[in-house]
């Protein structure tokens, strides 16, 4: 899994839990 919005995803876990939801759907 090398997503590139991982990186900026640590600085964001609000947006992270966002994103998991919606890859999820």
């Amino acid at each position: 899994n090398s997503q590139p919005f991982m990186p900026y995803m640590r600085a964001f876990p609000l947006l992270n839990v966002k994103v998991l939801t919606t890859q999820q759907q």
